[in-house]
This record gives C-alpha cells, sequence and structure tokens, in this order.
C-alpha cells in the first residue's frame, strides 16, 4: 500500500454524522472526501417539498443544533401533542397521552443486573395487560424497536434522560424541508467534496494508511487517505447485502463484537395527501396525533399540527413494520386506510376516496439502510457503548447507533457522533 497520500480523511456517508464529520474537519483546513451511495445528501433524512420520507422531528432542543438553526436563519415549529385515542370503539381526547407509559417507566431500572429485555421486565413485574399492550406499542412505535431484544437498561437511561427544553418544550420539527437544515452544515465549496453515486466496497487498511476501494458508475475506484470514517447505518455496518456490504481487509473482528449489542430498528412510515383534514372536526381541539391500539396495523397518525395542511402520516413500528417490509405499496395502503377509517369512524369507501397522494420509502428494503434506527439490546457488558474508537488507529465507525442514551436513533445524536470522530482525527493529524 503507498504511504504518500493527499487526502487525510475518507467519509463513507453523506448524512448527518457524515456531513458532521466532514463540516468539522474542514473547518480545521483538513482535506476530505466523502462518498455517497446515493445521488443525494441526507441519508435517512430525505425530503420532499411537502412532507419527509425519513426523519421528521427534533428530539430535545440541544443547544449545539438550535444554534445551528439560528446562525442559519432555518425556522422551525413547535410541535405539540393534542392526541385522540380510539379505544373501545370510541375516539376521545387526551390531555396527557404520557401518563400510563410514565406509571411503567418509573419501575425500569438503568442499572439492573443482570439485566434483561423489556418483555421479561413487563412479565416479571405482572402489569395489567392493557397496561402492557400500550407499553408494547409505545416502544415499538417511538423506537422502532422489539421488546423481546431491547434491553431495559437502555429503555430506563434513554426514558429518563432529561431531554434540553427551549421555553419549556423539547419537541420540534423543522418549518423547512428537513435536508435542508443538514445542507447547511457545509458551505457550497465544501460540498464539491462529495461524490455521489460511489458505492463502498472494501477498505484495506495497514499501519500507514487506507485505501478505500468503490464502484463509481460501475468502474471501480481506489482512493488512498490517512484515516478513514464509515458513518453508514447499523444495518448496513452488520448486514450482508450484495450492493451496500463493505469489507474490511484484514477483517477487524472487534468491530462486529462491540456493535453487536446494537440492533437495528424497523418503521414503516406513510404519508397520505386527503381533499379535505376531516379529522379536524373528529374532537374538540385539531389533533396532532390519533392512536389506536396495537393489535391494529398502523395504529400512530400524525398531523403537521400546528400548521394545517392536507397530510397525514401513518406509522408503525417494530416487528409488524419489519413484516409489512415484505409487502406490496397497495397492501400497505389498505391496512392503513382500514385503520383510519375504524379510527375516525368513516366508511371505507369515504377515505380512499379522500386519497390524493400516498407515499412510502421502504427503509427496510432500502439496501443503504436495511432499517430505520437503533437502539440497545440487553447487555452483558457493563459499559457497552464505550464505543472504542479508533479501530487499528485507522477506522473511525460513528452515526446515531453509537450515541448514548436518548440521543441513539436521532438526527442530533448522528451530528454529535460525527463532530466526536473529527474532534479525535484532529488530534492525530
Amino acid at each position: 500500500m503507498p504511504k504518500k497520500k493527499s487526502i487525510d480523511v475518507i467519509i463513507i456517508g453523506a448524512g448527518a454524522a457524515g456531513l458532521s464529520c466532514a463540516a468539522n474537519l474542514l473547518e480545521q483546513g483538513k482535506t476530505v472526501l466523502l462518498l455517497e451511495a446515493r445521488d443525494r445528501i441526507g441519508g435517512r433524512v430525505y425530503s420532499d417539498n411537502h412532507f419527509e420520507y425519513g426523519a421528521e422531528f427534533i428530539h430535545g432542543a440541544t443547544p449545539e443544533f438550535i444554534e445551528h438553526f439560528e446562525k442559519h436563519a432555518l425556522p422551525f415549529i413547535d410541535s405539540n401533542d393534542n392526541s385522540a385515542t380510539y379505544q373501545a370503539g370510541k375516539l376521545t381526547e387526551k390531555k396527557d397521552p404520557w401518563k400510563d407509559i410514565e406509571i411503567i417507566s418509573k419501575r425500569l431500572k438503568k442499572d439492573r443486573e443482570p439485566d434483561q429485555s423489556v418483555t421479561d421486565f413487563l412479565h416479571h413485574h405482572k402489569f395489567p395487560a392493557k397496561s402492557v399492550n400500550q407499553f408494547k406499542a409505545y416502544v415499538e412505535g417511538f423506537y422502532g424497536a422489539d421488546t423481546d431484544l431491547m434491553g431495559e437498561r437502555y429503555l430506563a437511561l434513554a426514558e429518563k434522560t432529561e431531554d434540553s427544553k427551549l421555553n419549556k418544550l423539547d419537541t420540534f420539527r423543522p418549518a423547512v424541508p428537513y435536508v435542508k437544515v443538514l445542507s447547511h452544515l457545509l458551505t457550497e465549496k465544501q460540498k464539491k467534496r462529495i461524490k455521489f453515486k460511489h458505492v463502498a466496497k472494501t477498505i484495506h487498511w495497514s499501519n500507514s494508511a487506507v485505501q478505500v476501494e468503490c464502484l463509481a458508475s460501475g468502474r471501480k475506484k481506489v482512493l488512498t487517505a490517512s484515516y478513514v470514517v464509515v458513518t453508514v447505518p447499523l444495518g448496513v455496518l452488520v448486514g450482508e447485502h450484495p450492493k451496500s456490504k463493505i469489507e474490511i481487509i484484514p477483517d477487524i473482528p472487534e468491530i462486529k463484537t462491540q456493535l453487536n449489542v446494537f440492533e437495528m430498528g424497523h418503521v414503516q412510515k406513510m404519508v397520505f395527501k386527503f381533499k379535505t383534514r376531516f379529522w379536524e372536526t373528529l374532537t374538540e381541539a385539531a389533533p396532532a396525533f390519533l392512536r389506536a391500539d396495537p393489535e391494529y396495523y398502523f395504529p400512530t397518525w400524525w398531523t403537521q399540527n400546528p400548521v394545517r395542511t392536507n397530510y397525514l402520516v401513518a406509522w408503525q413500528g417494530g416487528p409488524k413494520a419489519f413484516e409489512m417490509s415484505r409487502w406490496s405499496a397497495d397492501r400497505k395502503i389498505t391496512a392503513a386506510l382500514t385503520t383510519l377509517a375504524e379510527v375516525t369512524a368513516k366508511n371505507v369507501q369515504f377515505i380512499k376516496d379522500q386519497v390524493l397522494e400516498s407515499h412510502n420509502h421502504n427503509w427496510s428494503a432500502d439496501p443503504y439502510t436495511l432499517g430505520a434506527y437503533s437502539y440497545t439490546r440487553v447487555q452483558h457488558k457493563k459499559t457497552p457503548h464505550n464505543f472504542s474508537l479508533p479501530f487499528e488507529k485507522r477506522i473511525w465507525v460513528c452515526g446515531e447507533a453509537t450515541a448514548k442514551g436518548s440521543a441513539q436513533g436521532t438526527v442530533h445524536g448522528a451530528i454529535e457522533q460525527g463532530k466526536k470522530a473529527a474532534l479525535q482525527i484532529i488530534k492525530t493529524l
């Protein structure tokens, strides 16, 4: 492997973590090249002008993230939790939709020894069956998780981490397409360092350098640098999909060993545009969320409240979402609209006639994602989040999966991890 190199760092993936890492390295005058398999930036942030295929909310007023909005004069709006819940054949407003969830969450222990699955936690405490169903639905929906796999210690940490607040609020959404928020991480000149449709296939490393082999327009390219930062989603890191698998030579078993504590969650998100906002008259206050019991497919729906639009989002997380990743688009549409009809007490045909558009990106089937976002499994070590970096002094792995607590699975968590890797690399260059 040649020792002479003109690139300090190759970053694989131009999602939130990759862009953040690049921004911090470039700010310090380092030579950076980003390789992106897709023809766009953002990764799981994938925006249409009117809706989001992927990430949509801002969870917590993380100071650095809020400062980013202010620095670039990017507007964002407060998200409210006006909820209407469908139970026993009736849709009713709920002033505190999280009250029942918090009763169970308070029993979680972040120092549980030995750790156990969330399913086992629920079983051992013998909560009422109705409460268990609601809690499982929450974990599956919010975390995209399988309660048989998620660990109690992780959930306790995530649930008991106090999100930063802004004017007593902790949930927001950008008032511009989310990808524009990430776009401002780099200047227009810096964006020229991104190579689109460059699919990383192999990382060769030695004590002196790394070489990344990639495919670009069907042709193999070999790039050499001092370091490589891998920011692709967890599903790709541990997956074996022929389009996205990245081979490391010589193999570093420790990478997958450390990643084994994480699990990729699954979500199915469908966006519908309707002729009218018929849901606004269902309750006294225009609902932000409509919720049903977990036996339904797509039990959670949300509006763009407080912005009034004709779009509704249907949401399914967890094992059912993975199941549906193998369904046809028409089958998912039918399941979603059937649930919506029952929840709103409308005729199914009325609901179908109201639909103007439907949209869905199947993240679980996307070879460059293979899931939605990550969570932590049952832990068999006391400090599983001490994710050791770098590997063999040449390879960094970072993204939302390596963030801690409630930041795991979030855009701001990915940005934080990208910056952390950059700062570590800067010290070595």
